[in-house]
């Protein structure tokens, strides 16, 4: 998290997600921190917090449509920029 500032300014896109019950890696501490650094800086982060959901295999994970959004929209960007 201390080394997010060159990631922000260099325009990186980000995009996590996180169960609110997660106990192993706590919200607060890790996704919700790097999110708060990452937006200080100037970067575009998108933080997703489902509810309900700890650390775990749960499918909706590799479901969510918000996702699906940022990767096609990251992956369109990408390829229009010129090399």
């Amino acid at each position: 998290i201390p080394r997010v500032a060159p990631l922000a300014k260099a325009g990186v896109p980000v995009y996590c997600l996180h169960g609110d019950e997660d106990t192993l890696v706590p919200l607060e501490a890790n996704s919700l921190a790097l999110a708060e650094a990452y937006w200080v800086h100037g970067g575009w982060m998108t933080l997703v917090i489902h509810q309900g959901q700890g650390h775990n295999m749960w499918p909706m994970w590799f479901r969510d449509q918000t996702l699906v959004d940022f990767m096609i929209m990251n992956l369109t960007n990408e390829l229009s920029a010129p090399l």
